[in-house]
């Protein structure tokens, strides 16, 4: 949430007019755009890094949320490696 919050402040311009009008219209033309995606095959989502689940998420998000932004969000958390918790093995000769 943190990231989507300093990412947002520095999307914002102070010097124009009605900011937050002409952020909800730009998220509302991206989610336009990402209606498409929903058209695709399954396996063409796959190779983007998405699923339908996700496009499906993101378009039922407010219209505050930045849809691209949220959708590459997703895409990255599918890439991340799955980090395995840190196991502490005996050392030989020590008795547990």
């Amino acid at each position: 949430m943190r990231d989507y919050v300093l990412f947002q402040a520095q999307r914002l311009e102070p010097s124009q007019p009605f900011p937050t009008l002409r952020r909800l219209v730009s998220n509302w033309r991206k989610r336009r755009r990402l209606r498409d995606l929903q058209q695709l095959e399954n396996h063409v989502l796959t190779d983007i890094g998405i699923s339908r689940a996700d496009v499906a998420a993101v378009l039922s998000q407010p219209l505050s949320v930045d849809p691209a932004w949220e959708l590459e969000r997703r895409a990255r958390l599918h890439r991340a490696p799955t980090i395995l918790p840190y196991r502490s093995f005996p050392r030989r000769g020590v008795k547990i």
